[in-house]
């Protein structure tokens, strides 16, 4: 186990390797595209429940507020209805969000590294741990 963890920790090519291989994942995702097509549809909706909340305070009293109030009503259910498929969808991505660089995966592998060779055998045997923990097989 010490030695794969040790490949997972200091072997540049497999790190490589694991972008390349998450990049040709993240390509195959259009959920990134749906989740962030929802979130402008919120963002609208909550546009035009504040501008129709704005017109009603600037009705005379004699003029009927039903239309507005049906209005506000139905934007709120088409919300709500939105905001429920973006948690199922956000929810359902959570496990394939492969979004990241080697970059920072480099910075971090260094800081392992480091860690890993002055760390006592405790510290050790808790990077093993997460290593099993994130399912990660080399």
């Amino acid at each position: 186990m010490i030695e794969k963890v040790e490949e997972l920790i200091f072997d540049g090519d497999l790190a490589n390797k694991l972008f390349e291989q998450m990049k040709d994942k993240d390509s195959e995702l259009s959920s990134v595209k749906e989740i962030d097509s929802l979130k402008a549809q919120i963002y609208g909706i909550n546009s035009q429940i504040d501008a129709l909340a704005e017109r009603l305070s600037e009705l005379p009293k004699e003029l009927s507020t039903t239309p507005i109030y049906k209005q506000m009503k139905n934007l709120e259910e088409r919300k709500l209805e939105t905001e429920n498929q973006l948690e199922i969808l956000m929810l359902s991505d959570l496990e394939v969000d492969y979004r990241a660089n080697l970059k920072d995966y480099t910075a971090f592998s260094t800081s392992l590294r480091e860690l890993w060779l002055t760390a006592a055998t405790e510290i050790k045997s808790k990077i093993i741990q997460w290593k099993r923990t994130m399912n990660l097989s080399l």
